[in-house]
């Protein structure tokens, strides 16, 4: 939603600029650093950390990366994770600016056409909710199948 108010209030280069360079993703890596893995389990919970974890056994170093270029993963588990791991701070930061810039700068336009697109953002919204309910509803009937 900021990277929208963004792309509205300051147009799409200096609103996806503004969005980008953000240093929220930054904090997380930095408070995990800091606190460790119990407080940052406690902020943001056990299962999605174990979430996360599984993410960066898959992906290996790129796994920020591949994060950041899949809108479905939480950003802010995924940088509290990457700053549990042994992965450097400026190899955290490259891999969140290069995977998230496409859909910052998608975002920020999007945002910035708004006013004259309202109808089709509803529609686009609309199929990511869904698919996100999907995939919920997808995950948890393997999981209960799984189960004995």
């Amino acid at each position: 939603m900021i990277t929208f108010a963004n792309g509205l209030a300051f147009g799409v280069l200096w609103g996806g600029l503004l969005s980008l360079v953000s240093a929220a993703a930054a904090v997380a890596f930095g408070i995990s650093r800091v606190l460790g893995r119990g407080p940052v389990e406690a902020m943001v919970g056990k299962a999605g950390l174990e979430s996360a974890d599984r993410w960066f056994e898959r992906w290996g170093h790129y796994a920020v990366l591949a994060a950041r270029l899949v809108p479905i993963p939480s950003f802010d588990v995924v940088s509290f994770a990457a700053g549990l791991r042994r992965m450097g701070f400026w190899k955290f930061l490259g891999a969140t600016t290069v995977g998230a810039a496409p859909a910052t700068f998608i975002y920020a336009y999007l945002g910035g056409r708004a006013p004259q697109y309202v109808q089709v953002l509803q529609v686009a919204f609309g199929v990511v909710i869904a698919g996100a309910v999907v995939a919920a509803v997808v995950r948890r009937r393997r999981r209960d199948e799984t189960v004995p």
